[in-house]
């Protein structure tokens, strides 16, 4: 049996999964296990130590759900942990009106190599995109097509070392190897927007429990992106801060409050243990929520507008992780906040299996980890391999 063993390292938890390949193109998650830690922030690496326990906890979980032994891991490489460069190349000669082949998308993606890569950054992938043959006729996939000439864009997306060999110490010591690791960013950019929509630019927002993360994407290549140090652990600790409960009592009324219901006269009633029932304003809670993402919609739209050329400025947005769409209503608050529609992929997903829609949709990264492996790296996108767009560099 083929299964796919993958590491999600976000910022406030680990997750670790084996899953395998079900009918028609379908996933099948064997196991998965969940591990909350302190996580990192704006690119300041995790503990060593406490990552290292969220592994451990994650991989086991997993193990023991599934009842596979998982031996390597694909492991994911949040954005903070990442650098994208765009470059170009052409194809001038050797063509003489051949049809294009794989080897010569291959060649476009060697010569548009940068020189001289970051500086402490590590190779993960290199995808091209805006293809132009005969030097004005763009098209999305040139392979079969007769031309003179040939070019392309592409990007390279790098990875930091330091965050990658953290990771391999703490995978070595618990006896497990990184094969390969992925750019996150990638992954969910094909996995979240359909196929007939990825060939214009598109926006994705990933909001976990410490970090807001946002990309600009253009077909299978992520063109650029950004990382917010806020995320929806920052609004239960508002909650918790000034109402002086317990920080899972924060959680607890920051999921249950729905921010679609006007009415805010009443109250909201938690029971926290050894404590009893306590009662809150719902017109309070409701100041606490909005105050926090208005600031955090805020440094969205700054983001949005930096990464995007004025060409895309209107590019569709899609909302992923667990730290607003645990909030009922947190996401069409954004929306209003950003003053354009959010495609919130965790709404059209089966909760049926996972539980609340915000669990769900914090788990879509590891999801798009699977299924990029299950699909030998993507499927039908192109790269060194046949059939693949987007070349994965091994170590």
């Amino acid at each position: 049996m083929k299964f796919s063993a993958v590491l999600d390292i976000g910022s406030s938890k680990v997750i670790a999964a084996a899953v395998t390949s079900a009918p028609k193109g379908a996933l099948s998650v064997r196991g998965m296990g969940i591990c909350p830690y302190r996580g990192y922030r704006l690119g300041m690496l995790p503990s060593k130590k406490e990552l290292a326990s969220a592994i451990a906890s994650a991989v086991e979980l997993c193990e023991e759900e599934s009842g596979l032994k998982i031996r390597s891991v694909c492991v994911g490489v949040p954005v903070p942990f990442t650098k994208a460069v765009v470059s170009s190349a052409m194809l001038r000669s050797g063509f003489g009106g051949a049809k294009v082949v794989e080897a010569d998308i291959d060649r476009i993606i060697m010569l548009s190599a940068p020189k001289e890569p970051p500086e402490g950054f590590e190779l993960m992938h290199s995808t091209p995109f805006d293809f132009v043959v005969n030097g004005n006729k763009a098209v999305s996939d040139p392979v079969g097509i007769r031309v003179s000439s040939l070019e392309a864009k592409v990007s390279h997306i790098y990875a930091d070392t330091a965050f990658t060999k953290l990771v391999r110490e703490v995978l070595c010591e618990l006896h497990l190897t990184a094969d390969p690791f992925i750019a996150s960013s990638v992954v969910c950019s094909s996995y979240v927007i359909p196929g007939e929509l990825r060939a214009s630019d598109a926006v994705i927002i990933d909001c976990g429990g410490n970090h807001c993360d946002v990309m600009h994407v253009l077909g299978d290549a992520v063109i650029d992106s950004s990382a917010i140090g806020m995320g929806g652990n920052y609004i239960s600790n508002d909650i918790s801060l000034v109402l002086r409960l317990p920080t899972d009592a924060g959680e607890a009324l920051k999921r249950r409050f729905s921010l679609t219901d006007k009415k805010e006269d009443g109250y909201e009633k938690l029971f926290i243990p050894y404590e009893g029932y306590v009662r809150v304003k719902r017109s309070l809670l409701s100041d606490i929520i909005t105050a926090r993402l208005d600031e955090l919609g805020r440094y969205l739209l700054e983001n949005i507008f930096e990464l995007l050329p004025a060409s895309a400025i209107n590019a569709p947005v899609y909302m992923i992780g667990g730290g607003i769409s645990s909030i009922p209503g947190g996401t069409e608050y954004i929306s209003d906040c950003i003053g354009r529609p959010i495609y919130d992929y965790a709404a059209h997903l089966d909760v049926g299996c996972g539980g609340e829609r915000g669990n769900v949709a914090g788990r879509i990264t590891a999801l798009a980890l699977a299924e990029f492996m299950l699909n030998e790296y993507g499927g039908g996108i192109r790269a060194a391999k046949p059939n693949n767009k987007i070349m994965v560099t091994k170590p």
